[in-house]
Parts: C-alpha cells; structure tokens; sequence
C-alpha cells in the first residue's frame, strides 16, 4: 500500500510539472511573444496583436516590411474584441516605421473571395517580403491566411497547410477537419497561374 502511494504521488506531480510547464508556454507566446510563430523563415510570419509601443523591436527583429491586418475594429465580438481606435493606433504607429507599409484587410473568420484575392496581390509582390500577418489572438485568421499562403506560394497540399494550423497543444478544434476553418482549408482552390499569362 505505501509503494502504491509512493507512485501515486510521484504520478500526480509529473503530472502537474507537465501542466504548470504546458501552461507557462502557452502564457509566454501569447504574452510575451504575442503568439508570433514563423510561417517561412525570413518571408513570412503570423501573429495576434503586438502593442503599438513594442511594434519597432518585434518588426525590426524579424526585418517586417509588411504588416498585413486582418481587424476591422468596428463589430466587437468575442473573436473580434478590438475597437476602431485599436486599428488605427498600429496603423499610426507603423506610419512611423522606416520602409514599413501596413496593409489593413479586414475579414471574418471565412474570408470572402475579394479578400483573399487583395491578400494574394499583396503576396505576390516580392517587394512586400517579409510579412507579418496578423489578427487579434493570431490563432483564427491570420493562421488561415498563413495556410493559404502555403497552398499558393510553398506548394503545401490543402491538407498539411490545414495540419500546420493546428498546434500539439491546443486544446481547441479551430482547424480540425470538420471545423469551418478547417473545412474550408479542406476545399480550398489553388490559382491556376498558367491562365494568368495566356
């Protein structure tokens, strides 16, 4: 009975160690890191908002050229929770940034066809790069932007830029394959760019 209570005991701290850890990692990228993760190294990033004061250190840390936000600040909800004067302080802010151009395409958690063609446009612009793509929390839209960058510009298949959205330890189904995000990963139609120049 004590070697039983032994182990018991040592399980249940494992245990908690792991989750104190899990839970300090998820704390550090959202708050410190505001969930920065990068899509393509050197070309491509993905992010929640980043407050208007620290964007020059996070921006010229990653040499940004492009900040691509998807808030629009005027329906608050509990995925959207920014407010018009949010938006605008990072559009003011990177104003002030040196070769930085701020690009604000404002969509829903499923994008409508004319945003993702202005996204593509602003992507297909080598001049652009590296880009910062971001939304509020940088776990919805901006990872399905990322995703369909990787459709377009690296060649992934639908289904591993779906898989790449979703991260080991999230607990949450944003991108499982029956989510609308991920369903919409799902059938997702790549440009066919030999049209473009015929």
């Amino acid at each position: 009975m004590n070697f039983k209570s032994k182990a018991l005991k040592r399980t249940l701290i494992v245990v908690a160690t792991v989750l104190v850890l899990i839970a300090g990692f998820a704390f550090y990228q959202k708050k410190v890191r505001y969930n920065l993760v990068t899509i393509s190294e050197n070309k491509v990033y993905n992010s929640g908002v980043i407050a208007p004061e620290k964007l020059p250190e996070v921006l010229g840390e990653n040499h940004i050229k492009t900040v691509i936000d998807l808030r629009d600040g005027l329906e608050r909800t509990e995925l959207n929770p920014e407010t018009k004067k949010q938006v605008s302080a990072e559009e003011n802010a990177i104003d002030k940034i040196a070769g930085v151009h701020y690009f604000n395409l404002p969509t829903d958690q499923i994008p409508q066809d004319s945003t993702v063609k202005k996204f593509l446009k602003i992507m297909d612009d080598p001049k652009n790069y590296p880009v910062l793509i971001h939304c509020h929390h940088g776990v919805g839209r901006s990872r399905l932007f990322s995703s369909i960058y990787r459709i377009e510009y690296e060649n992934f298949s639908n289904e591993a830029a779906r898989a790449k959205a979703r991260y080991l330890w999230e607990l949450s189904g944003n991108f499982s394959k029956n989510s609308d995000k991920g369903m919409y990963l799902t059938n997702y139609r790549k440009r066919d760019l030999s049209k473009t120049y015929k």
